[in-house]
């Protein structure tokens, strides 16, 4: 009997001290949860071959969409005697954009490169027009030519503007929208090649090519962290073509950082005031946006970044600008893209000048800017770090003014002239947005409900084995008082309170 009684105290015992580490387990995981959550989600997000995040990210199943729009310049011949030029923006010419990394190769130090083919297809229900639209604008390849031969001797000017004379090119043309898109074949380029090959190495045109030749093509080769070492830098760019830093710009300055991330994956947002930053090959550099608002993707919860108006602001006003100034610093709003662009007078801006200095809309008529159609913002899911809701803007211009030597631009007013702009969006769909709050669902809440349930059956368990201590302690008390009882009586000692005859002696 005594060895019964010691083996159920050591269960006892032993089913309280387990009980006691489950319950003490869950509170400090409850309290612990966030950071326990943040530990499961990195390791899960983290690009490994074969696993179901390294399957999207090299196949991005949501659509993207490139969307064009095209400044129609309506007085020409006024322009050509220093006119104010009025447009008519015709769009969005609409593209869907599909991407697929090729080359993946994993790296001992953490990180994956690859290469990001992006190819394109008209999507004519999303679009205003169709390819064969006409618009008509500055004679992108003549400005381009006529900056490359600015500074050289008047007998090469002379022969550039023989060059106009011979090819029949005007200051101003009109092409249709997928000739400017897609490239066309330019005879002035092609006379040109002739007597500087050197300098002209293709003569066809389009916007696609000038913006890094992104047209069914890539953009370079990037190597980024996989997150698996380190969660902090995941999907971090480590190189782009090689390079830490390009060499477009001055180097006085942190102009030429390549920071952040491509754009569509971030580390878990721990600080929301943190600015974020992204990569842009095709304005060859690096930027930042901020905090805005929380806002929904699909229902989904989402941290609204903006892009600031410091990012574009000028030079002589944002000393961290500075090293972007080729010579003297443009006003705010705008970023000289010579360097990136192969010399051409490429200035780009937001759409319609957005957050630039109010002066540039007095050189133009009809340009509205407006933030809800022009700015560049990115919804990310804090959590995962994932960006539910993208939308990049950028504008062309041309830096329009007079050339000596080229007859057609000596009356022209000196401006930045717009040529057309850009929005690349990317919102995930219906379909993956329920399949990400499924598998969200289930991944806090599972974690959150294994705490809980651990806490109650640690609870539970306590409980038990306390209930159970406090019935054997009455136990053994009600046996002490029977045993002493039964020792009364033996001694002839009544344990039942006095009698009857007793009472009525003592009333």
């Amino acid at each position: 009997m005594a060895c019964t009684v010691r083996c159920s105290s050591r269960r006892r015992l032993w089913c309280g001290a387990a009980g006691l580490v489950c319950l003490v387990g869950g509170v400090v995981g409850l309290c612990l949860y966030r950071t326990l959550l943040d530990a499961f989600v990195t390791q899960l997000m983290a690009l490994r071959d074969g696993e179901f995040v390294y399957r999207r990210w090299k196949d991005p199943p949501y659509p993207i969409y490139m969307q064009f729009y095209f400044f129609d310049l309506l007085n020409k011949d006024e322009v050509l005697n220093g006119a104010k030029p009025a447009f008519l923006e015709k769009g969005p010419y609409t593209y869907r954009e599909v991407r697929h990394k090729v080359n993946v190769t994993f790296h001992g130090n953490d990180t994956v490169s690859y290469v990001d083919l992006k190819s394109y297809s008209f999507v004519p229900r999303m679009s205003t027009g169709t390819l064969n639209d006409t618009f008509t604008s500055i004679n992108i390849a003549a400005m381009t030519l006529s900056e490359w031969i600015e500074n050289e001797r008047d007998l090469i000017k002379d022969l550039a503007s023989l060059l106009l004379l011979l090819t029949g090119e005007s200051l101003f043309v009109t092409h249709t929208v997928g000739e400017m898109l897609s490239g066309y074949h330019e005879p002035l380029l092609q006379l040109a090649k002739t007597f500087a090959p050197a300098l002209i190495k293709d003569d066809t045109f389009g916007i696609f090519r000038i913006m890094g030749g992104q047209y069914n093509a890539s953009d370079g080769v990037y190597t980024i962290y996989t997150g698996q070492a380190d969660p902090r830098k995941y999907t971090y760019i480590d190189r782009w073509n090689g390079m830490r830093e390009v060499n477009y710009w001055n180097k006085t300055g942190t102009c030429n950082m390549i920071n952040g991330t491509v754009g569509t994956m971030y580390p878990i947002i721990q600080d929301k005031s943190e600015p974020i930053y992204v990569f842009q090959s095709d304005m060859c550099r690096s930027v930042h946006a901020v905090f805005e608002s929380e806002q929904t993707a699909r229902d989904i919860p989402v941290y609204r970044y903006t892009a600031r108006p410091d990012i574009m602001q000028s030079g002589d006003k944002n000393p961290d600008n500075r090293c972007f100034c080729l010579g003297k610093c443009l006003q705010d709003g705008l970023m000289d893209g010579r360097p990136c662009h192969q010399g051409a007078p490429i200035v780009l801006s937001l759409p319609h000048f957005y957050q630039g200095d109010p002066s540039l809309l007095d050189t133009v008529w009809g340009l509205q800017p407006d933030k809800l159609k022009h700015q560049t913002f990115l919804d990310v899911e804090p959590t995962t770090g994932l960006a539910m809701n993208v939308a990049r803007r950028v504008q062309i211009n041309m830096d329009a003014r007079p050339v000596p030597h080229i007859r057609e631009t000596e009356n022209i007013r000196k401006l930045y002239f717009p040529v057309m702009w850009l929005s690349e969006t990317a919102l995930i769909d219906t379909k993956y947005a329920n399949l990400f709050k499924s598998w969200g669902l289930v991944a806090e809440r599972g974690t959150f409900g294994a705490l809980i349930a651990l806490t109650c059956l640690g609870a539970g368990v306590v409980l038990g084995v306390a209930v159970a201590l406090y019935r054997r302690r009455g136990e053994h008390v009600q046996s002490a008082r029977t045993e002493d009882n039964s020792a009364a009586e033996s001694a002839g000692v009544n344990t039942t309170g006095p009698t009857e005859r007793t009472s009525l002696l003592q009333s």
